[in-house]
């Protein structure tokens, strides 16, 4: 009887499946055998059927120049460098002023200095999330193939005219850094495609409704789902981890620093932490000069100026 039942269920995906093949349009079924190695290698943690639905979504497109942009990154050293002026500043204690108890509490509970995490939070998203556009899905499926032969053969040619000004020696060395970085980021896509699907889970939340970078980063701090799944913690005690929320945010980027070795009163520690974070010179850089600046702030700068913002307002209006 068992037997028999297996076979009915068996005879009815199959019909299933092919009345869903002949359904597809051409252009589907190209863009499905295009994924297939990709769902083949998912279809392990998650069903083939939720798979292609996916995939088979308007909003999962491949572009290979997403590739060569995570892989051969600009200098952040510039950017970095006029994200210290006194506007950056001013949102850094703002931001201390609006969410302090909750800085406070992930302070005391991770021993991580609150002006650390705020600088963390401001270089990644500048407390803000409406510049997240990018579906983290589609970013980690682009990824997988970047070691494909046909993509790496495009954006090589892509690198070669970026850098047709450097040396031969140069651009050879170059060209090679970006093969060995695109072997390496195909595998690491499909881990946080696999992780990605446990974090969806997990918060009961549709797999595409993900928004973060081009690079596949989400939420306020920019945890892939890797370091989603390993150091997110609830910060607000609704008993959820949603790295979207301000709370959580704060909380898991203290919790971050704390768990890979980040203790304030050895600065050697501190570095490491947060290179461990983000693996830049620069950025740590940063994240120490504008957490220094913010201890050494006093709020009534930023109060006075309020006040003067005010005043001028006031006088525009009487005139």
């Amino acid at each position: 009887m068992k037997k028999v039942i297996v076979l009915i269920t068996l005879i009815l995906s199959l019909f299933i499946a092919s009345n869903l093949a002949l359904s597809l349009t051409k252009s589907q079924r190209k863009k499905l055998a295009f994924y297939s190695p990709l769902i083949n290698t998912l279809s392990k943690f998650e069903s083939k059927g939720r798979l292609r639905k996916i995939f088979l979504d308007r909003r999962i497109r491949f572009d290979s120049r997403l590739i060569l942009l995570n892989l051969d990154q600009p200098s952040q050293k510039r950017y970095m460098a006029n994200s210290l002026g006194r506007r950056a500043l001013y949102k850094g204690i703002r931001f201390i002023h609006l969410y302090r108890k909750a800085l406070e509490k992930a302070e005391k509970l991770h021993s991580v200095d609150k002006e650390v995490i705020v600088a963390i939070l401001y270089i990644e998203t500048k407390f803000n999330l409406r510049k997240a556009r990018n579906i983290v899905f589609n970013a980690y499926a682009t990824l997988a193939f970047a070691n494909h032969p046909h993509f790496m053969k495009i954006n090589l040619k892509r690198l070669k005219y970026k850098y047709r000004k450097l040396s031969k020696s140069d651009l050879d060395t170059k060209i090679q850094e970006f093969k060995e970085r695109s072997a390496k980021k195909g595998k690491w896509a499909v881990e946080q495609l696999k992780a990605l699907f446990s974090v969806s889970r997990g918060m009961k939340r549709p797999i595409l409704s993900f928004r973060g970078s081009f690079a596949g980063a989400m939420g306020y701090p920019q945890f892939i789902p890797t370091s989603y799944m390993n150091y997110a913690v609830d910060g607000n005690g609704d008993h959820k981890v949603d790295l979207y929320n301000i709370y959580d945010a704060i909380s898991s980027v203290g919790n971050y620093l704390k768990t890979v070795g980040f203790k304030g009163d050895k600065p050697e520690s501190q570095y490491q932490a947060i290179y461990h974070y983000n693996r830049s010179d620069d950025y740590v850089q940063f994240v120490l000069e504008y957490s220094k600046r913010l201890k050494k702030f006093k709020i009534r700068k930023v109060r006075k100026r309020r006040r003067k913002k005010k005043k001028r307002k006031r006088k525009k209006r009487r005139r």
